[in-house]
């Protein structure tokens, strides 16, 4: 999805696509790596991007509207089980963003053990 975003919002170029929703090129680079993204950053920044197609890669890229991120019309509007979906993926992204939170704590706990001497017994 991320080398389908940089193709269309920046034909393929991924400076100007880092740029243009204000990261880096190496978190670029990085997102491509892992087969991830910041999708609240992508929704902010690509006007137009369906949000559709960012939760689930189905469908177009853009929405068809003239408004940006709103359906064009009601047969585009999410169904209730587009909408059962969307929120079981949302409680997942939730679910392993506070997971990454605890796991960046222990990181952090872990460097801090190895930085202090071990304990010596008397």
């Amino acid at each position: 999805m991320v080398n389908a975003m940089i193709q269309h919002f920046s034909n393929g170029n991924k400076t100007h696509f880092a740029n243009k929703i204000k990261v880096t090129p190496q978190t670029i680079s990085t997102w491509i790596a892992r087969n991830t993204f910041d999708i609240e950053r992508v929704f902010t920044f690509c006007e137009g991007i369906s949000a559709r197609w960012l939760l689930s890669g189905e469908g177009d890229i853009l929405e068809k509207s003239a408004e940006p991120n709103a359906p064009a019309s009601a047969d585009e509007r999410p169904t209730g089980a587009d909408m059962a979906y969307f929120d079981r993926l949302i409680k997942m992204i939730c679910e392993l963003s506070n997971e990454n939170k605890d796991l960046k704590a222990e990181i952090e706990r872990l460097r801090g053990s190895q930085t202090q001497p071990p304990a010596v017994a008397v």
